[in-house]
């Protein structure tokens, strides 16, 4: 028997749109500087509005590792055209199975017609998670003074 699923939420109520996008002629350089200047790991690759793929930092320092001049390299050398991602009516639990099934921690969110309008990650997932755990936890509390 299959168990009941929770009240789904929409991604709409955790998508992030501010997230910072490159276009794909961006050069590393360029890319490190725009997430030093805004504080941020993560760009969104994008050619005409349309997400291409997703730069880390950590991609950036993984190929450093590689030892090869990487200064001069744009963004679309990055990602390679199989990017996953969503919408703003799939449910959490749909973009969280999305992500895991993927391999993913990000998930860009796209219009009907596929240009990009935020980000989720699944730290925002297991910030909602955490909250609703947490409320339900203080029910269990005012219910059960002993604990």
């Amino acid at each position: 028997m299959a168990r009941p699923q929770l009240r789904s939420v929409s991604v709409e109520q955790i998508v992030q749109t501010d997230l910072v996008t490159v276009p794909a002629s961006a050069t590393v350089a360029t890319i490190s500087q725009t997430m030093a200047s805004e504080d941020v790991g993560t760009v969104v690759v994008v050619d005409d509005g349309a997400p291409l793929g997703i730069i880390t930092d950590r991609d950036l320092a993984l190929a450093l590792a590689e030892g090869t001049d990487v200064a001069g390299r744009q963004a679309g050398q990055f990602v390679d055209g199989t990017l996953q991602t969503g919408s703003t009516e799939m449910s959490v639990f749909d973009a969280l199975e999305r992500m895991q099934s993927a391999g993913i921690r990000r998930l860009p969110i796209v219009d009907e017609n596929n240009a990009i309008r935020g980000i989720v990650a699944l730290d925002d997932v297991l910030v909602l998670l955490g909250e609703k755990l947490q409320a339900a936890t203080e029910i269990i509390r005012i219910q059960s003074p002993r604990l």
